[in-house]
């Protein structure tokens, strides 16, 4: 670290940190400034990777307000992130700092954004600490003195909780996740073509300044946060309903997937739910909820992200107490007005629209059609119904998490398709190899394979002719040979929208994972690439048809629809056609004998997730010091503690061989006759 020197001219604290000492030689004298250096490495080597990530909002050109507020904002970024962090008040002038680590490091380049893109959202942001390429950024951590007097304060947090926050840190992918949530704000900020110059020239709020903090011209009564950050006048328009409540026009749309995930992900009590639950407010509005129906939603309780609404912290404790009625609505009636007025100075963006990642919609469409011009004789041919049900699976989850990188485990996928989780891992491998999809890394701690689409393969397809002159196509269209294929709807085709894509996929995911084509079944996955023809169709399907359209031979179409008629799914024969009747796939399952496969399956997945969380909590307990070790006694593996979940695990020792190696098939005996018991 490096230290303030003593300038015996002046009597006091010289202005720059120009001394590196060690921890113990700061600690020798007493109320000596000290800087953490924000990087491992520093001087000789250019631009090395941050662990650490120190935010500081700078109070002496700002309100203490604005720069708390600042603060409080980035945490709520922080916390829809899953990213633990520390708050600290620097010192005197009542600044903010904000502290989380990143272990495995980032690069220079991708922290550099992040300083860029905060310096334009938040005001009151030095982005200097997080811009410097030698390694000589560097922060006041919490706890050290200020050279004015004073000491950096934790916020919120006991010491031993923020040791824990800034150990556990946050993964790389989280951090270029959070820049990236940072930027998509960028082109929605107010004057967004100077944004540029937008902080730059923005002038000092000073408390005493009457001309500065004039109030909105519509709205009144706002904080300097709204006005300085969102602009003094509306974008939109607000219109009030029929008790004098703000509200955007329009009519009620579904909440934004930002708003579902702060809404339902569960907070800890000690956490700051103020900072989550106007983001949560903030995404009632965008949704067009009147004040009314918020209020419902608020009071209702079942939503963690608006406790701070329903509860309030107990002095002197992490506990939380339920508030009157009177004080939630106070505070609800507060809150949406403010959030009413900061989407109205706000133009509507991707967060307002059904799809906040056109890019990736286009691209997952574009794949899925590629998929379906191979043709049904490439399909058809032997372990490629499970290359297809993965590749599936993995477009299903880009769209979902609206990136193209995501990450895969074989037991989910498993679950989704209806395949074995062994036989899905081979199938993701041939993908692989095929071109299809590309591999990155795999997650360290659950082995999870993490893929995206080829930059080769999309480059080809994004760029070759469309097939019609109208629009362009983001969607699934009919094979270019004329056939429907594999992929084709109801219709022969889906064209464009992210929710009809998700719609189509989900539709021949859960086709596929039937219990009727289940092994141990008749039918086999084979079979379901034929049903997927016939429950796209309408009407009468010839043998002739068929065969062009599942790429099977004629005596695998016959036995597969004599298979079906067996079932009682259709009627007819090779010479006229085949019908379907009205019984469903559920229906013949219970015929066929097949009933209840999945739902076995997805049992025995969530037995062996619950063994591999056991066994690494067991590592990590057999890595601790004995001194630790002895603090933390474990249960002999055969005792029953207390559940958490269906998770009967917790607290005991991982069953071993007397030979000292992990018994992973004795831990599933365990957990099954534990659960059965229950």
């Amino acid at each position: 670290m490096r230290a303030l020197a003593w300038d015996e001219k002046t009597g006091s604290w010289s202005t720059y940190y120009e001394e590196e000492i060690t921890v113990d030689q700061a600690a020798a004298v007493a109320g000596r400034p000290v800087v953490v250096y924000l990087t491992p490495k520093k001087g000789r080597h250019t631009d090395p990777p941050f662990t650490r990530i120190g935010c500081d909002f700078d109070a002496k050109h700002h309100s203490i307000a604005l720069a708390a507020n600042d603060a409080h904002l980035l945490g709520a970024y922080l916390d829809a992130a899953g990213i633990p962090y520390v708050r600290a008040i620097s010192g005197p002038s009542g600044g903010r700092h904000v502290w989380f680590a990143v272990p495995a490091g980032v690069p220079g380049e991708l922290v550099r954004r992040f300083a860029h893109a905060a310096n334009l959202i938040f005001p009151t942001f030095d982005p200097l600490p997080l811009s410097n390429l030698s390694g000589y950024g560097a922060l006041r951590p919490p706890g050290s003195p200020h050279r004015d007097g004073g000491h950096s304060v934790l916020d919120g947090v006991t010491v031993d909780e923020a040791i824990d926050r800034l150990k556990a840190g946050a993964t790389p992918t989280q951090f270029e996740m959070l820049t990236q949530w940072l930027e998509e704000e960028l082109p929605f900020l107010p004057q967004a073509e100077n944004e540029h110059t937008r902080a730059r020239d923005r002038r000092p709020c000073a408390e005493n300044d009457h001309e500065s903090q004039k109030p909105a011209p519509s709205g009144g009564g706002l904080p300097a946060s709204v006005v300085d950050v969102h602009g003094a006048d509306r974008v939109r328009p607000l219109e009030t309903d029929e008790n004098g409540h703000l509200k955007l026009p329009g009519q009620r749309r579904a909440l934004d997937e930002r708003a579902r995930a702060a809404l339902h992900t569960p907070l800890e009590p000690h956490q700051q739910h103020s900072d989550r639950m106007f983001s949560c407010v903030r995404g009632l509005v965008r949704a067009r909820f009147s004040h009314d129906e918020g209020w419902k939603t608020a009071w209702s309780g079942m939503y963690p992200g608006l406790a701070y609404i329903t509860t309030e912290r107990v002095a002197g404790s992490t506990k939380r107490r339920q508030r009157s009625e009177a004080d939630a609505q106070k505070i609800f009636t507060r809150q949406w007005m403010l959030a009413a007025e900061v989407e109205a100075r706000r133009p509507e963006g991707h967060a307002e629209t059904a799809d906040p990642a056109p890019e990736v919609t286009m691209a997952v469409g574009v794949f899925l059609e590629f998929l379906s011009d191979l043709g049904p004789a490439y399909w058809s041919q032997k372990g490629r119904q499970s290359h297809l049900a993965v590749a599936f699976f993995a477009g299903l989850q880009m769209l979902a998490a609206a990136r193209l990188d995501v990450s895969l485990g074989s037991r989910r996928c498993s679950d989704a398709t209806g395949f074995s989780h062994e036989t899905c891992n081979v199938a993701l491998t041939r993908a692989v190899d095929a071109g299809h999809l590309e591999e990155l890394d795999r997650d360290p701690k659950y082995g999870n394979r993490r893929v995206t689409l080829p930059q080769s393969l999309l480059g080809e397809l994004l760029h070759r002719p469309a097939v019609t002159s109208e629009a362009p196509d983001t969607g699934l269209t009919q094979a270019r040979n004329g056939r429907r294929g594999v992929l084709g709807g109801p219709s022969g085709g889906i064209e464009g929208s992210r929710s009809a894509l998700r719609d189509h996929v989900e539709w021949l995911l859960e086709l596929l994972a039937s219990d009727l084509f289940a092994h141990g079944g008749r039918l086999g996955h084979h079979g379901a690439h034929t049903w997927m023809i016939m429950e796209a169709a309408q009407g009468l399907l010839s043998l002739e048809r068929l065969i062009q359209e599942t790429g099977f031979g004629k005596r695998t179409v016959i036995r597969h629809m004599r298979e079906f008629s067996r079932a009682g799914l259709v009627t007819g024969d090779p010479s006229a056609g085949w019908t379907r009747t009205g019984k469903t796939l559920d229906e013949a399952a219970q015929r066929c004998s097949t009933a209840g496969t999945r739902e076995a399956r997805a049992a025995r997945h969530m037995i062996d997730r619950i063994v591999w969380r056991w066994f690494q909590d067991d590592v990590e307990w057999l890595r601790l010091p004995k001194e630790e070790k002895k603090k933390a006694r474990r249960a002999p593996a055969e005792q029953t503690c207390i559940k958490v979940d269906g998770d009967t695990s917790g607290g005991r020792r991982f069953p071993r061989r007397t030979c000292g190696s992990a018994d992973h098939s004795e831990a599933a005996r365990l957990l099954v006759e534990e659960l059965i018991g229950a």
